[in-house]
């Protein structure tokens, strides 16, 4: 399950146990209740007592308010499409509202957030961000929209008896990614029944494919990436670009990868992760530092003794080069609507979810990696998980997706190219082409630049 359906499944639970869910199209007008929307996916009691704690102590701060709980049903990307639909109109709106970074951007330029400056600066517990975190809640303007409530890094999860059985150690670290790739043929060669590993592509899994799959690859080429910052332009046409592809096309083509068949189902990460990892049918996946909570006590797919089986390591770069290895970080914020009657008394329920205790609390449930300090050493926080300390380490090779508005039109053209060559209906060269041909048209020829 990627990061924040898991999240969703859990406050979806949490809201059926508090006994408040809604309709979100509600058009109640009282300025003594903050609506509060998320994505909304299945069911499970893990975070049940975390949102109980943060509405009981929200209300009783504030008497005779009310927070009220507002889950957007769905999959996936839909959810941001549902959000932004819901944000429209005032009718609709909500008054807080948690969000992928990447939403911010968009979501400014079309007028839906209210920008946060001035109660952050009345807010002591600002100062214990990160500077890095609090700069995603940024847009173009410079102004703050959102405050983030963790962060993630990614990195190669593996099964050690699967390698221990290819020949390999169950303390491995690939230098590049031929040694990856070398890994994964031993697994095929020892174990036809494993698939050897997994790297997330293709449009069924949308951001999915591209954060955690292409660009884990692209940003650990020399040089590679998907826009200047220097210039301001999407860059086309580049090695990178093409070597990215051609390793995905690699790993399916040569059989080291699910089928094209599982690779684009929906529900791949819940298969990785509830599945294939814990019954030894899967050699490694690139995956999120929030996979191990899933196994832990209340989790989706509780293993109490998956650290005998499981191992973790970084990602390489492509060939060895500086710094080494490679991860990529987001996150997701929680944000005022523009359309907010109150807006006090929403930032005041923004500032409950996000106090010390309730902020190290979502953390430590959902496996987020901190983004407070006073968070980052949290005895229970840093307990939680065996893994916590590696992932958040690997923040120091975290590369981060554009900050641009129209991120998400490119992202979605990449999930595209990745689909044509993992089904083999492309080659690398035209899938490329085409990628490069459809972002021109979609961000105008003016914001593209051919790679140097």
């Amino acid at each position: 399950m990627n990061k924040l359906g898991k999240i969703s499944v859990m406050l979806l639970a949490a809201a059926t146990s508090v006994g408040i869910l809604s309709s979100c199209g509600s058009s109640e007008s009282d300025k003594k209740t903050v609506k509060f929307a998320y994505q909304a996916t299945g069911d499970t009691s893990a975070i049940s007592k975390w949102m109980k704690d943060v509405k009981a102590q929200f209300e009783s701060e504030n008497k005779g308010a009310t927070l009220k709980l507002e889950p957007i049903k769905s999959n996936g990307d839909d959810y941001g499409s549902k959000l932004a639909l819901m944000s429209k109109s005032e009718k609709t709106a909500p008054d807080l509202m948690i969000l992928d970074t990447e939403m911010i951007r968009p979501y400014v330029a079309a007028g839906y957030l209210k920008p946060i400056d001035d109660q952050l600066k009345g807010w002591k517990d600002w100062s214990q961000y990160f500077d890095s975190s609090k700069n995603a809640g940024k847009a173009d303007d410079g102004k703050i929209y959102a405050v983030p409530l963790g962060t993630d890094t990614r990195g190669i999860w593996y099964n050690k008896d699967i390698l221990k059985k290819a020949g390999l150690s169950d303390n491995w670290q690939p230098k590049s990614w031929d040694e990856v790739i070398d890994a994964a043929t031993k697994i095929k060669k020892t174990q036809p029944d494993v698939i050897p590993m997994n790297l997330y592509a293709g449009r069924p899994l949308g951001e999915v494919s591209v954060m955690q799959g292409f660009d884990m690859l692209l940003y650990g080429t020399k040089g590679g990436t998907l826009y200047n910052t220097k210039t301001q332009k999407w860059v086309t046409g580049s090695k990178q670009f093409k070597d990215s592809l051609q390793f995905i096309k690699d790993i399916y083509s040569k059989g080291l990868a699910p089928t094209p068949q599982q690779a684009l189902d929906p529900q791949l990460g819940d298969k990785v992760g509830q599945q294939w990892m814990p019954q030894s049918k899967l050699g490694m996946s690139i995956e999120g530092n929030w996979l191990a909570s899933s196994w832990m006590p209340g989790g989706d797919s509780e293993w109490a003794d998956w650290q005998k089986h499981i191992g973790w390591c970084g990602f390489p770069t492509q060939n060895g080069q500086k710094p080494g290895l490679i991860s990529m970080s987001g996150g997701w914020g929680l944000a005022l609507s523009s359309h907010t009657q109150n807006p006090d008394l929403a930032f005041k329920a923004l500032k409950v979810f996000q106090n010390e205790k309730h902020a190290a609390a979502y953390d430590t449930i959902s496996g987020s990696i901190a983004v407070r300090k006073d968070v980052e050493q949290d005895k229970k926080y840093l307990g939680s998980n065996p893994t916590i300390k590696f992932f958040t380490d690997l923040a120091k090779y975290s590369q981060y997706r554009p900050a641009n508005s129209q991120y998400k039109e490119v992202s979605d053209q990449v999930a595209i190219a990745t689909e044509s060559v993992l089904t083999g209906q492309k080659s690398v060269k035209d899938a490329a082409a085409e990628y490069d041909s459809a972002i021109t048209k979609t961000v105008g020829a003016d914001h593209t630049e051919a790679a140097k």
